[in-house]
Parts: structure tokens; C-alpha cells; sequence
């Protein structure tokens, strides 16, 4: 079984934030994650999350409606056999731990 991985960003005020889907946080083999992390390379301040979580996005998405946001400084892989960052959230605000993974 070849490797897979999980996808963590860092944002502005220290949390950590899976990418996730539906609610799980997403794993991916070698390729898929080499593709997003080339994506989220474009600028660390391209892309945030609403200060609750909710949503992610490019911050020309949130801008002109005032929404409240917190910015991407960071976006790294990690091996998915590795544990869970107990401290880490997914989208949506939930404890990654708690939610587990897509697996």
C-alpha cells in the first residue's frame, strides 16, 4: 500500500487546521498531496479561514464582505500513520481527533 498523507495548514494566531470533507479530515497518496501543497504555494496570505472556522478561502473572497478571517501563514503534508495533531482543528471548528480521518 503506497503512503498517504494528511494536509495541515498554520493559520495567523497559531491554530492548525486539517483540510477536511464533510466533516473528516482528508487523506491523500503522494500526488494528491504534492498537488495541493503546489496550490496553497501561491502566497501564504492568498488564502484564510473565517475566524469560526466555517469556511476557507481565498481572502478576495472575504474582503469585500467584511467577513471576519484569519490567514494561511503555513501549509505542510504529513505522513497519515502519523497521530492526529490533538491540537488541530478541521473545517468547521471540531477537534481533528475527534473527527478522525477520511480512512
Amino acid at each position: 500500500m503506497s503512503e498517504r498523507f494528511r494536509i495541515k495548514s498554520v493559520l495567523e494566531d497559531g491554530r492548525k487546521v486539517y483540510m477536511s470533507k464533510r466533516g473528516r479530515i482528508d487523506v491523500l497518496d503522494r500526488s494528491g498531496a504534492e498537488r495541493v501543497l503546489r496550490m496553497r504555494s501561491d502566497g501564504p496570505d492568498k488564502f484564510a479561514y473565517t475566524s469560526d472556522l466555517a469556511w476557507y478561502g481565498s481572502r478576495e473572497l472575504f474582503e469585500p464582505r467584511g467577513i471576519r478571517m484569519v490567514g494561511v501563514v503555513l501549509t505542510v503534508s504529513e505522513s497519515a500513520s502519523d497521530p492526529i495533531d490533538r491540537e488541530a482543528f478541521v473545517l468547521g471548528g471540531v477537534l481533528a481527533h475527534e473527527a478522525g480521518d477520511g480512512e
